[in-house]
């Protein structure tokens, strides 16, 4: 889970302020203009988390993603936080995972955390393993630890063993450097930050 920076500028606020004008997430599909205002909040909220799930870290676009509210819109204590910028982030559309999963759901650990990246270890297999109990439940709820997760951080995981050979440890660094700072982030972000981490020593 990858630390999100909530950037809650002017132009934000006032994107938001004409959003909630119109009633915000409870605007009719008629109203076309409190359509088109959720549609680039959307797209505001894709590019502050850098194109990848708020939960899985995998790539996501406009198209396979969906609003998703933290603080679950299901639950009367949280209607009041519906439209609110702080509580919307964008997550995959899978049925198996993150968003949908969690459903009214409370996750212990939020990606707004800002110690959510140490809370999370992802293995040599691809597994993640939670830190805490927190952690451990967080990943219970959203199915981070599903075989296809597991499967997709192992491929990456496997990129550091299959180049130790090959590359030098400046010319590692400057990979591992160019791969995290790339925007959109790459996926599974964090995963690969572990994992450079971890191996490179190995480069020395």
């Amino acid at each position: 889970m990858k630390h999100i920076v909530k950037n809650n500028n002017q132009k934000t606020q006032s994107l938001f302020e004409r959003w909630q004008r119109r009633e915000g997430w409870n605007a009719k599909e008629s109203d076309n203009k409190a359509q088109k205002l959720k549609q680039k909040i959307k797209n505001l909220l894709l590019t502050e988390q850098g194109e990848i799930c708020c939960y899985c870290e995998e790539r996501i676009t406009r198209d396979n993603s969906h609003i998703e509210h933290l603080h679950p819109k299901g639950i009367p204590e949280f209607a009041h936080l519906i439209s609110s910028y702080e509580n919307l982030l964008c997550s995959c559309n899978s049925d198996q995972s993150c968003g949908k999963k969690k459903d009214n759901n409370i996750i212990p650990i939020s990606p707004l955390d800002e110690n959510c990246e140490d809370l999370f270890a992802y293995l040599d297999n691809g597994k993640i393993k939670g830190e805490n109990q927190d952690a451990h439940d967080t990943i219970q709820i959203l199915n981070l630890d599903s075989e296809h997760f597991n499967s997709a951080r192992k491929m990456i995981i496997d990129t550091f063993i299959t180049n130790i050979d090959k590359l030098s440890l400046s010319e590692f660094d400057e990979w591992t450097t160019n791969y995290l700072a790339q925007k959109p982030f790459a996926r599974f972000w964090t995963t690969v930050k572990q994992a450079s981490e971890r191996y490179r020593p190995f480069y020395e």
